[in-house]
Parts: structure tokens; C-alpha cells; sequence
């Protein structure tokens, strides 16, 4: 097993849910998404992820970025609320090992 540890930007996001959604991600390599902001990015890439079944393992409390801000401040009927909820619903997937900084 392979575990490669990343910092959830915009490119290393877009680059994950590329690998995933063409198959060119092996089973055997699980990565470990720090993410540094709620996006829409972030929530698509846990939709592959999960639509190909594949594990992946996110963050819950960041160290970097502005991820926690940006998901305890959204504000209801934002298009930040979708991505709060969308991120929660997903982060309940089997294949999302949920991860926490120790």
C-alpha cells in the first residue's frame, strides 16, 4: 500500500479526481487529502472517488489553510452550505477513511 500525503489544492485536487475517473489510480494506493478550503473542487473529487469505489482518506481538522474557518462560518442558503452538505454526506462513505491530525 502506497499512501501518498497532499495538500488539498485546486491542481493536486483536480489531478486526483483525473487519475480516479480514467482508472489510472491503482487500488493499492490510498491518498491522504489535507484539504486547505471548502470547494466544490474538494467535494467533486470525493464524488469520483467514491463513484469508483476507491479509498481515500481526508483530513477532518487541517492544519494548513482555511478549511475549518471556511466550514464553520458558511452561512445557510450560501452556495457554501451546498458544499458543507455535500462534503458531509460524502464524508460518510465507506470509501472515505475519516482522518484526524494527532
Amino acid at each position: 500500500m502506497y499512501f501518498p500525503y497532499v495538500r488539498g489544492r485546486q491542481y493536486e485536487l483536480l489531478a486526483l479526481r483525473e487519475l480516479v475517473a480514467n482508472n489510472l489510480i491503482s487500488k493499492n494506493i490510498v491518498p491522504i487529502v489535507e484539504p486547505v478550503k471548502l470547494s466544490p473542487t474538494l467535494v467533486n473529487m470525493m464524488a469520483e472517488f467514491i463513484k469508483a469505489n476507491h479509498p481515500i482518506s481526508i483530513i477532518r481538522n487541517p492544519s494548513v489553510g482555511t478549511f475549518l474557518s471556511d466550514y464553520q462560518k458558511v452561512k445557510q442558503d450560501s452556495k457554501e452550505a451546498t458544499y458543507r452538505d455535500k462534503f458531509e454526506e460524502q464524508y460518510k462513505d465507506s470509501n472515505v477513511i475519516k482522518s484526524v491530525i494527532i
